[in-house]
């Protein structure tokens, strides 16, 4: 244990604190817990309720109310719903970092790309709806998500940037639907001088097409990825809508970390959550 004040490393104990043993520097006289070098410091709540809240809000579709009942029913304390959405934003990079480790180590050079409809608060659509998009690989790890109130070239480009710096590489194939703006966003966000190193763009949404990329035959397929849309119109269910495309951002963030590290079971949040 070290003093975050002075960097010092002797202590002696110096009471309790709600039930914690508290120490104090001999150095500089700070006092500090063992709660203090945790990710919940300053929390009322203790880490196992916040790791528990965390999953029941982004592994389930319960709106934040629902969640508020289940949680004082089984862990005995009762936060408020805004207190429950907003421990998801506070963690979300954590989780992002725990689910990267648990992630296959470089992402798939196959990115599959789509968008979502979603409701947030101030749309200017005609249908009161703003738009998620998506940007997959192959394998099924969920690259970057964009929200925003209109469909177009410029909310695509920021998508496919946000996945080239989260996969720290460009991919070989982009995988779409026929909707007119993603030539124009796939052109943009990889600009190359040699069109040899422009990843491949191919429509193909229901049904199979066979695209031939340096001396290599694809047969690809958009299917894969209306998965992954499903999964995030079961989770959005509850929600009914978000108050702003901050929120909205920050929470699917959130909801991709999780997604990724499905396969890793508790131990993932043990991991974003240590004690």
């Amino acid at each position: 244990m070290i003093c975050p004040n002075c960097n010092g490393s002797n202590f002696v104990k110096h009471g309790f604190v709600l039930g914690v043993q508290r120490f104090k520097c001999t150095s500089c006289g700070r006092n500090v817990t063992e709660k203090t070098f945790s990710p919940t410091y300053r929390y009322r709540h203790t880490i196992h309720q916040i790791r528990a809240a965390v999953a029941l809000m982004l592994l389930t579709n319960a709106s934040s109310r629902t969640a508020k009942t289940i949680f004082s029913l089984f862990m005995g304390s009762s936060p408020s719903n805004v207190t429950l959405w907003e421990w998801t934003h506070k963690f979300k990079d954590r989780l992002d970092i725990a689910s990267r480790s648990f992630g296959k180590v470089q992402a798939g050079r196959i990115w599959h790309i789509d968008e979502v409809f979603i409701r947030v608060r101030g749309s200017t659509s005609k249908k009161d709806c703003s738009y998620l998009v998506i940007v997959r690989d192959q394998h099924g790890a969920v690259l970057a998500v964009e929200v925003g109130h209109r469909r177009d070239a410029r909310l695509i480009g920021k998508a496919l940037n946000r996945a080239k710096k989260n996969a720290k590489q460009t991919p070989a194939i982009v995988v779409s639907d026929e909707f007119r703006a993603y030539p124009k966003a796939v052109n943009k966000a990889f600009p190359k001088e040699h069109k040899r190193d422009n990843p491949k763009h191919a429509h193909a949404h229901f049904g199979f097409r066979k695209v031939q990329h340096h001396n290599r035959r694809y047969k690809l397929s958009n299917n894969c990825i209306e998965r992954t849309n499903s999964f995030v119109r079961e989770w959005t269910h509850g929600k009914r809508g978000f108050k702003s495309l901050e929120s909205a951002q920050g929470a699917f963030e959130a909801w991709a970390a999780a997604h990724n590290a499905r396969h890793a079971g508790v131990e993932f949040w043990y991991k974003a959550f240590p004690q």
